[in-house]
């Protein structure tokens, strides 16, 4: 949870120095006993993130993904955590990564798209 609680001030940081408005969704492919996920559990999870430096729910969706939809629907494999793809305002995927520090690659990524879409 080290990680996720710096990534507000990372997100922070990248927007101002940027000038773009990025946002973080997260989706839990499995609850803490194994079982698919429920929203009760992606409550639970929203909740440690406001222990850990998160103002408020609403800066960080907690999504429940117990059925693998996202590893169906992207590069994903719920393989390997943690895992994250960068996408567009139209939710079009930029790039996809596993493991701790993926954040800064995604958000050059971002930048990268936003600056050949100018």
């Amino acid at each position: 949870m080290t990680e996720v609680g710096r990534l507000p001030s990372i997100k922070d940081e990248f927007n101002q120095d940027s000038g773009l408005e990025t946002g973080i969704v997260f989706s839990l492919y499995e609850a803490t006993s194994g079982a698919p996920p429920t929203a009760v559990d992606s409550a639970a999870y929203a909740n440690q993130l406001l222990e850990h430096g998160w103002v408020e729910t609403n800066d960080l969706p907690v999504l429940a993904d117990g059925t693998q939809t996202l590893a169906t629907l992207t590069p994903m494999t719920q393989n390997a955590h943690p895992e994250l793809c960068a996408v567009t305002p139209e939710l079009m995927i930029i790039s996809c990564y596993n493991g701790h520090g993926t954040i800064y690659t995604a958000l050059e990524d971002i930048r990268e798209h936003a600056a050949a879409s100018e």
